[in-house]
């Protein structure tokens, strides 16, 4: 998000949006890999979003083999 749109919730209507579609499109799951160190936003780091809006939206880690990197999954 470009810096005067961050912390207006666009991210997770943006998540919400392609879970609606996954959902409506058939699929069982949702895997993503966001950044977990919020607390030093960066553009270039918090590209893929932040792990916050992950957790809110309904998805849990499932595995993490890159430091700050979890892998974390939705099941619709």
């Amino acid at each position: 998000m470009r810096k005067g749109f961050r912390g207006k919730g666009v991210t997770a209507v943006l998540l919400a949006g392609g879970l609606d579609f996954a959902r409506a499109s058939g699929a069982c799951l949702v895997e993503a890999a966001p950044m977990d160190n919020e607390a030093r936003r960066s553009a270039d780091g918090l590209y893929v979003g932040p792990e916050s809006v992950f957790q809110r939206a309904g998805f849990v880690e499932v595995a993490r083999q890159k430091s700050g990197r979890p892998l974390m999954r939705c099941v619709l």
